[in-house]
């Protein structure tokens, strides 16, 4: 059986990174590019961003969605190409875990610290005279430079809820990836405010989160992208279900869906060795953890721009979707994806480029 995907203007290393993967494991060439771009997205996210033809800049965050009967190797795929992060993660844990250790005992000396000022105020006005003022400023010095607590800076979350992700997201230091393998129970039971929210994220917004019994907080130049699976009948029930809300929110719409023909029967057996084009991803993977890591916090992400003459073909294809959209255009019944169509494009070609 046959899943064509037009490999043909893609780079020699990126095709052949996709016929590596598929001899490791047999799986259809749609599953295997849309792991690839899920690697790409977590890992370039915080380092990248577009700016169209039209001045609008991007992020460069990708919602994926891959609908495939289990055995497919869905999970299997994604993984092997999720490795190097999946690695970082481990460090980046055991690192959090020591600077936790030093937080509190940081935080405990800085209480002793204050209490010990706090006392001496106490003292001085008791006795009914003004030398409390001399501590003054060593105690303004003392609450200003309280130790903060570390930021975590795992990036891979996966089957959490929307609130816990969003909640991991204010407290971390570094985008995030939502992995989640049993989408059609998990997206069921999303509510509308959730879907907005995962929206949001998606589309690069800062979203503050009021709370009245629990602690408010607030997501500020965070990016977050999505690998949803599924399986066909989960997809088609999720549909019949909460398509309209998920259609007229522009979640699905501003997915990248890949929905391949079924490969068992077919498959080769698989090879062992890790083929040089896997090890050389993962090898630029790690490369742009590492260079995500230097970056400051407060420096700009680097924008990738269009050439003019790519430009002009966008303005140009942009131009031909807006008029198959008219009342009388052939792609109105599609209108929703039509309108994402160069926005997806435009940040598949940054990551690839980059």
């Amino acid at each position: 059986m046959i899943n064509p995907i037009d490999l043909k203007t893609f780079t020699t290393e990126f095709r052949e990174l996709v016929f590596a993967v598929e001899r490791k494991i047999p799986s259809s060439q749609p599953i295997i590019v849309s792991g690839i771009m899920t690697a790409l997205s977590a890992s370039m996210q915080d380092l990248i961003q577009v700016r169209m033809p039209n001045g609008v800049v991007n992020p460069v965050s990708l919602a994926i969605g891959v609908i495939a009967e289990s055995g497919e190797r869905k999970t299997s795929v994604l993984n092997l190409l999720l490795e190097p992060l999946h690695e970082a993660d481990k460090l980046a844990e055991q690192e959090y875990d020591k600077q936790i250790e030093e937080y509190k005992s940081e935080i405990a000396i800085h209480k002793i610290k204050v209490k010990a000022i706090e006392g001496e105020i106490a003292k001085s006005i008791k006795k009914g005279n003004n030398d409390y003022r001399k501590f003054e400023d060593e105690f303004k010095q003392l609450i200003s430079h309280e130790p903060s607590q570390p930021k975590r800076q795992v990036r891979c979350y996966s089957n959490t809820t929307i609130p816990a992700l969003m909640k991991n997201m204010s407290k971390s230091s570094v985008g995030q990836l939502f992995v989640t393998t049993e989408a059609g129970g998990t997206i069921n039971k999303w509510s509308m405010e959730e879907i907005g929210s995962l929206i949001g994220l998606l589309d690069g917004e800062n979203i503050k989160v009021e709370r009245a019994s629990t602690e408010s907080y607030a997501i500020q130049n965070k990016r977050l992208s999505c690998a949803f699976s599924m399986q066909p009948q989960l997809y088609d029930e999720i549909i019949s279900r909460k398509g309209n809300i998920l259609m007229d929110s522009g979640l699905i719409p501003r997915m990248l869906i890949s929905k391949p023909m079924p490969l068992q029967g077919y498959r080769a057996q698989p090879q062992t060795e890790l083929s040089p084009f896997i090890g050389e991803f993962y090898k630029r993977i790690e490369e742009l953890l590492q260079q995500t890591k230097r970056k400051k916090q407060d420096q700009p992400l680097i924008e990738m721009g269009f050439s003019p003459e790519a430009a002009g073909k966008w303005t140009e294809l942009s131009q031909y979707l807006e008029t198959s959209i008219a009342p009388n255009g052939h792609n109105r019944d599609v209108s929703k994806w039509v309108n994402r169509n160069l926005d997806n494009v435009s940040r598949m070609a940054a990551l690839i480029e980059y």
